[in-house]
């Protein structure tokens, strides 16, 4: 009889938590990228987005960096030429730039940029949470790999965010039925990847300069 494998081996499993890290990227790619975008069109009207971006120019350059200020202000367009946008060409830290600094969203009780009280789940306090579990998981980035008991934390915390702002902007329960599908669906290896590399594209820290 062969030997038993040693308890290291027994829960130590590379194809799974290589599957959570994938998870965890389509998760923040997709549905949390989806509801704020959500959140952003309840504050801004989407034929108003390029007014509301041009009127705020000023305050939302001094807190980007020059691919995001090449985003939503082409360097080679005049005033009168610069093209349209639409909140499905942004991608998180713009999605969160632009909600906490232009949308007049009400700060949650820890204030804009520091991690929300527990128990609090108003509209700004999930945006935050987003924001903070966004840049806790890219950590991951560099093994590509999140553990079972990790994964768990990050699921759950995710899902209860996207919840209660789904629950205030739109009244539905479309994205909880996605997250719920999305825990143990098989994911599309080609997709898993393309997910992935839009989360280590963008690895470090969502910051947003005071």
């Amino acid at each position: 009889m062969a030997d038993a494998p040693s308890p290291s081996v027994l829960y130590f499993d590379p194809k799974k938590t290589t599957e959570n890290f994938a998870r965890l990227c389509q998760f923040l790619v997709t549905i949390c990228s989806d509801v704020m975008r959500d959140i952003l069109s309840h504050y801004i009207k989407p034929a108003n987005l390029r007014t509301e971006l041009d009127k705020n120019r000023s305050k939302l350059e001094k807190i980007m960096n020059k691919l995001e200020k090449d985003k939503l202000y082409p360097p080679h367009s005049s005033s009168s030429s610069v093209p349209p946008i639409r909140s499905r060409d942004l991608d998180l830290s713009l999605l969160y730039k632009i909600l906490r600094n232009i949308c007049n969203i009400p700060t949650h009780i820890a204030g804009w940029g520091e991690h929300p009280r527990a128990g609090d789940f108003s509209l700004a306090a999930c945006i935050e949470r987003i924001r903070i579990l966004r840049n806790s998981i890219s950590g991951h980035s560099t093994n590509g790999t999140v553990d079972d008991v990790e994964f768990e934390d990050y699921w759950r915390e995710l899902r209860r965010s996207v919840v209660e702002i789904e629950k205030e902007i739109t009244g539905s329960d479309r994205y909880e039925r996605g997250i719920d599908h999305l825990y143990d669906c098989d994911l599309n290896p080609a997709k898993a990847k393309e997910y992935v590399a839009q989360i280590r594209k963008c690895s470090g820290e969502l910051k947003v300069k005071r």
